[in-house]
């Protein structure tokens, strides 16, 4: 009913559609429809029409592809009418009906086609349903949607594709809050579309270039480094240009909005600020996409915050709640519900403040993002103290209203009373003992936990350096005694290396408690291609990728890094190969890493049992036992040997 009621509002509405433009390229086209054309004709035009959707209203991009539908129905056209339900699943989108838009994409992708043209427009409705999974919060489904499609594309050549599918990956990583990952992916897409000129892929073009701006912007908030605060402005001054002189509206809103940002943050220019985001919101409500109005509406409840006006960002971070309620989306209303509680907070209007705060976590756990960070854990602390004081002041008053009321009372009465007060008082004291004792516990077992880390960073420096130190020593001593031999000179430089290797290895392993399977993979990537320089008569090969959204602890990466460099080591040193490769498998449940060679092999039971142990097999199963990883090894004299971690 909602569809139909949406479709008879838009007939009604057509002429005032048509007697409206926001740009040149519109007005122009508007312009060849007021012409006889023929119905082939019409189509095409008002199929240029749709593809300004960014730059129009809902309504209005519902009505053209209506149009493109009706005059392919009639030439028969099944590109045209498959253009057309791809334009109508976009109005669907704009007006924030993301179940509808599912719905007609599942619809499409059940049918199949064999030609090239409607395999491209097939491939728009995964698009489109990666998109719409973003929005959801639905990133690890849309991520996967996403790869998927970018190999086909890559494999079809399809440039458009391409570069669609590299936005919907870099925006997956910012929703995600890893932007550095973000930053890759849009330069892969700035890359492809560099010299394009269609004008559809220079708008592709933009919204890559105004993204990178963003997420720049968002690397500097963090490490507070000049140079990524250059780039940010760099990127959003460029786009900024371009889209005005093309009128991109959806794209120049974006770009807007994040200079804005820069301006009251960095510059302190709060009327500059203010103006560009109104003009934002301004093109925004113009166009008519609902999620865009509401991450604007969340940039300025931010820079109503952090301009001391918290009735303007009050009043507008509810509107953008309302907005994002009524749309279904999911993806930035926790954001707006924070930037609610803090302007309530600024305005010192405190019990509005708990209850956003309170609707905060609970919209946290309706979302599937349970952990909540530092700052919100903070403000939930200092949320529940407030409201057990207010529960005792109201407590307090209405005992004093009693005795007033029962002024006189009994004896017996009174004496009720004077025991609930003393009892009252006595759950008070065991409510503060409780607290502190558990706040002592808390620190000492947080106490316990960094003293533990530190052992283990003592043991794996000592393990690892203190053994390369000694033989530093001994080779230097030898060095002094005999300074010709150039073996020892040899041994010495290589063993040094090995020492600063290995501390880099640990270091990285420290940055974080956790480590990306993607980082992890980039490692080992990259130090294959370091062996490949340093051997030049060895090919070192890579194979496979690592997982989306697999994170690993940093004590069992650095175990994992360690075991893989060993093997690369040993089939340096000991194999005599032509070929030693690094290859990632994935399956459902786990992620496998090998290092194999067609090199001499050895006897495992061999190497196993023998004291001196060349191939440092003994350290591998250590660290594979000590991280929970399987460790395999398979190999037979004359036909290379191969090491399997299975994570």
């Amino acid at each position: 009913m909602k569809r139909i009621f949406v479709l008879l509002l838009l007939f009604c509405c057509q002429l005032a559609q048509v007697t409206f433009a926001q740009t040149r390229v519109i007005d122009s086209l508007r312009k060849k429809l007021a012409k006889p054309v023929s119905e082939k004709e019409k189509a095409a035009i008002y199929l240029l029409l749709c593809d300004e959707k960014a730059s129009i209203t809902p309504d209005s991009l519902m009505y053209y592809a209506l149009q493109v539908k009706k005059a392919a129905t009639i030439l028969k056209d099944e590109e045209k009418l498959m253009a057309a339900e791809y334009m109508i699943m976009n109005a669907y989108n704009k007006f924030g009906l993301n179940d509808t838009c599912l719905q007609l994409i599942e619809r499409q992708l059940k049918k199949v086609f064999k030609d090239p043209a409607l395999l491209h427009l097939q491939r728009k409705f995964m698009l489109a349903k990666g998109n719409i999974l973003n929005i959801m919060n639905q990133t690890k489904v849309a991520q996967e949607l996403f790869f998927g499609l970018l190999k086909d594309a890559e494999k079809e050549n399809d440039i458009f594709i391409q570069l669609c599918v590299l936005n919907g990956i870099g925006w997956s990583y910012q929703n995600l809050k890893s932007d550095s990952l973000s930053i890759a992916w849009y330069r892969k897409g700035i890359a492809i579309a560099n010299g394009k000129t269609n004008r559809s892929l220079i708008e592709l073009s933009e919204i890559l270039e105004s993204n990178i701006g963003f997420a720049y912007w968002e690397v500097y908030k963090t490490y507070r480094n000049k140079n990524f605060l250059d780039s940010a402005i760099n990127h959003i001054n460029t786009s900024i240009a371009i889209t005005r002189q093309y009128e991109f509206l959806g794209v120049l809103a974006s770009n807007l909005g994040n200079k804005a940002l820069w301006l009251n943050q960095e510059k302190n220019d709060k009327a500059g600020a203010e103006l560009l985001l109104r003009e934002a919101l301004e093109i925004r409500n113009k166009i008519g996409n609902p999620y865009m109005i509401i991450l604007d509406m969340a940039k300025m409840g931010e820079f109503y915050l952090n301009s001391n006006q918290p009735e303007k960002g009050i009043a507008i971070c509810l509107e953008g709640i309302r907005n994002a309620d009524s749309a279904n989306i999911k993806s930035d209303i926790l954001l707006l519900y924070e930037l609610l509680a803090k302007n309530y907070k600024a305005a010192g209007k405190f019990k509005e403040y708990g209850e956003a705060i309170n609707t905060l976590m609970l919209s946290k756990d309706s979302i599937s993002k349970a952990n909540a960070t530092k700052e919100l854990s903070e403000i939930q602390t200092k949320y529940d103290v407030q409201k057990k004081e207010t529960l005792i002041v109201q407590q307090k008053l209405g005992l004093f209203q009693r005795k007033l009321l029962l002024y006189g009372a009994a004896a017996g009465t009174l004496l009720l009373l004077l025991a609930f007060g003393y009892r009252f008082k006595q759950y008070k004291q065991m409510q503060k003992i409780l607290m502190e004792e558990k706040r002592v516990q808390n620190e000492v077992a947080i106490k316990d936990a960094e003293e533990k880390e530190r052992k283990r960073i003592a043991a794996e420096l000592h393990d690892n350096l203190g053994v390369q130190a000694n033989a530093i020593l001994h080779n230097s001593t030898l060095l002094k005694n005999n300074a010709e031999d150039k073996i020892i000179v040899a041994d010495l430089q290589d063993t040094a290396k090995e020492m600063l290797h290995n501390l880099r290895e640990t270091l990285w392993a420290m940055k974080t408690a956790d480590v990306q399977a993607t980082d992890l993979w980039l490692r080992i990537i990259n130090f294959m291609k370091q062996m490949g320089r340093h051997y030049t008569n060895i090919h070192f090969k890579v194979e496979g990728e690592a997982p989306g959204n697999y994170i690993i602890p940093s004590n069992k990466a650095l175990n994992i890094v360690l075991v893989l460099q060993e093997a690369v080591n040993n089939a340096v040193k000991h194999a005599q190969p032509a070929v030693i490769t690094a290859a990632s498998i994935n399956d459902e449940n786990s992620w496998s890493i090998s290092i194999s060679d067609n090199g001499n092999g050895f006897d495992l039971n061999s190497a196993k049992t023998s004291k001196g142990d060349n191939y440092g097999l003994g350290n591998m199963q250590e660290r594979a036992t000590a991280s929970a990883i399987t460790l395999s090894i398979n190999t037979e004299a004359g036909k290379g040997s191969s090491v399997m971690l299975t994570i």
